[in-house]
């Protein structure tokens, strides 16, 4: 698919959610800070189990972006977009086979009360493992929830998660998953 502009700006978004430390480039340690954060943020320990899956996880992802940029250390904007689109965009198939297990691992950390549901507490701190500002977080919700009760199961998440990475169409509430910028 071509980037076009709704394209360039969601996964530009997303580019700067990963960028943990700000530096212009996705590096490995962004992706591992990002997966310790959620730990933290979910009260749990990044080295065991569950968090320690993701982490590693996170590590992969960024292995495997990087293969696909060309660049083996530090990913571009530029680069992370065009590689997100070419992948990604309008193939909801590359999801569930390459990412949807990643999906899985966060849900699994960020689910903190283990009741199977993402609450708005739980999505709040999914989204400031990134940084996402607690504003940008909360508009997300809103949009994710437009009843005013964000109850996200395990199913649904992963459906807005794809939608995010693989929509095309710039009202679709997974268009918000990683919040407003």
């Amino acid at each position: 698919m071509d980037l076009n502009e709704f394209l360039e700006d969601k996964y530009g978004r997303r580019f700067v959610t990963l960028d943990v430390n700000g530096s212009g480039l996705l590096e490995p340690e962004d992706y591992e800070e990002a997966a310790t954060r959620m730990c933290a943020l979910s009260g749990t320990r990044p080295d065991l189990g569950s968090g320690r899956r993701l982490v590693e996880a996170y590590r992969a992802a960024h292995r495997s972006l990087a293969r696909a940029a060309g660049a083996p250390y530090g990913i571009g904007r530029k680069e992370f977009t065009a590689v997100m689109c070419d992948r990604l965009a309008g193939r909801p198939e590359a999801f569930d086979h390459g990412m949807a297990a990643v999906g899985e691992l966060v849900f699994e950390v960020c689910d903190i009360d283990r009741d199977g549901f993402l609450d708005e507490r739980d999505y709040c701190r999914f989204l400031a493992g990134y940084g996402v500002p607690r504003d940008a977080a909360l508009e997300a919700v809103r949009r994710l929830a437009p009843t005013g009760r964000l109850r996200l199961g395990r199913e649904e998440f992963l459906a807005h998660s794809r939608d995010f990475y693989c929509g095309t169409d710039p009202a679709a509430p997974g268009t918000w998953m990683f919040g407003v910028f």
